[in-house]
């Protein structure tokens, strides 16, 4: 009885940092044209076969993300029951933070990451998930990012533990524009990006 009352205890453990945001319905307008310019400033820089350096601030990113399903209503990324998510941004990396409940239990799920940017490939580290106070089997991680988009399921499968590749190539939607990372900064707070369009594509 002792054991499962600290057992539960451990997963519902709340870290203290973990503050997700709902939708901000004053700010709601405002964050899609903030979206939309932004959308316009990448779109005239890759089209013209000009990089573009932007900075995200943590509150504007969590803002976007809390409303994506009203910011992206045909391409909102489902989450696998995850809910609630949010991102903490430092010059250490990212800090990541989501709500799961099965049954009577809602557990905060935590991960850890650091971003290492090469020229084919975006490789991040990141160090044991966990549901509250507890740490969690990484194979309930690949099984939830294998879903994701732009995540190869057997190269990802194939690295050491606590690594995730993905190809640092993307196209963006206006123009088809085929472009790749050239710089990812985390900073405390925020994080800068350089985006440049690939030659001869």
């Amino acid at each position: 009885m002792v054991a499962a009352f600290g057992l539960g205890l451990a997963l519902t453990h709340r870290p203290g940092w973990y503050r997700p945001q709902g939708i901000d319905r004053a700010r709601l307008h405002a964050d899609k044209l903030a979206m939309a310019d932004l959308q316009e400033q990448i779109s005239a820089a890759l089209n013209q076969g000009r990089p573009v350096r932007f900075r995200l601030e943590e509150d504007q990113l969590n803002r976007w993300i809390a409303a994506r399903a009203e910011m992206w209503p045909e391409a909102a990324i489902d989450l696998g029951g995850l809910e609630r998510p949010q991102a903490v941004l430092s010059e250490k990396g990212i800090r990541l933070g989501a709500t799961v409940k099965r049954a009577s239990l809602e557990a905060v799920i935590t991960l850890n990451c650091r971003l290492e940017l090469g020229e084919e490939y975006l490789t991040v580290r990141y160090d044991t998930p966990r549901a509250g106070a507890i740490p969690l089997p990484r194979s309930w991680l690949m099984d939830l990012l294998v879903e994701l988009p732009g995540v190869e399921p057997a190269a990802l499968r194939s690295l050491r533990p606590g690594t995730i590749r993905v190809r640092n190539e993307l196209v963006w939607p206006n123009g088809k524009r085929r472009c790749r990372l050239r710089e990812l900064t985390p900073l405390p707070g925020a994080i800068e990006v350089v985006l440049e369009p690939v030659a001869g594509r």
